[in-house]
């Protein structure tokens, strides 16, 4: 018996759950919804319980990384918000040394 993949990112989990489609239908998303989360590697926090429960119920082992906040890469938008707010902090500290 084939080793199964191991699950390192967010489409590595939604396609051991059965792929976006059935994701989609599973989190009554649409399937944009789900590819976004792919493409972001990050699963929305919103999901996390409900696939969490899925991979249990389908015996995927291994999925808790990529399902934890702390340890799920940001997604785009996540890093823009993150830059700025540092970009101003930087501001406010040369701005308080003046």
């Amino acid at each position: 018996m084939p080793k199964p993949a191991p699950i390192e990112t967010a489409a590595d989990l939604i396609n051991a759950l059965g792929g976006t489609t059935q994701v989609s239908v599973f989190l009554q998303v649409i399937p944009s919804a789900v590819s976004n989360a792919k493409a972001a590697d990050r699963i929305p926090e919103a999901w996390r319980f409900r696939l969490a429960e899925l991979a249990k119920q389908k015996g995927i082992k291994n999925y808790e990384p990529v399902l934890r906040r702390d340890l799920a890469p940001l997604g785009r938008k996540a890093r823009r918000e993150q830059a700025e707010a540092a970009h101003e902090q930087q501001e406010q500290d040369q701005t308080e040394e003046n």
